[in-house]
């Protein structure tokens, strides 16, 4: 399935929201912290991201991450240590988390900034 650029960063913002919960709670559950997976194509359609102005998508995404960046901030290097398994058995830390959801936001910043519409 090929995103606008809205639906790009409509994507941006689930992940956003999952990678808060992932940041969270890999604080109190019990280690190794199991990364649970969502279907980025429903959830694209069902928020139907092309179908919001493009100052709410902004705003939204802006807000989880500027929360994101707070929780980031806080974390100790005993805390960004502690062991996410990605997939049966493959384990990361949570610092290893940190720079794939950063690289993530990378990817994808360039795809929109390259989209041809």
């Amino acid at each position: 399935m090929k995103w606008s650029k809205k639906e790009i960063l409509g994507h941006l913002i689930d992940s956003a929201i999952h990678n808060l919960q992932r940041f969270t709670e890999v604080q109190f559950e019990p280690k190794p912290y199991i990364v649970r997976k969502y279907n980025q194509n429903d959830l694209v359609k069902v928020n139907r991201y092309q179908e919001c102005t493009i100052e709410n998508i902004v705003e939204l995404w802006s807000t989880l991450n500027k929360q994101i960046i707070f929780v980031i901030k806080n974390l100790s290097a005993e805390e960004l240590n502690y062991k996410i398994d990605i997939e049966e058995d493959d384990l990361k830390t949570l610092d290893w988390l940190i720079v794939d959801y950063v690289e993530h936001i990378q990817h994808h910043s360039k795809q929109i900034l390259n989209h041809k519409q």
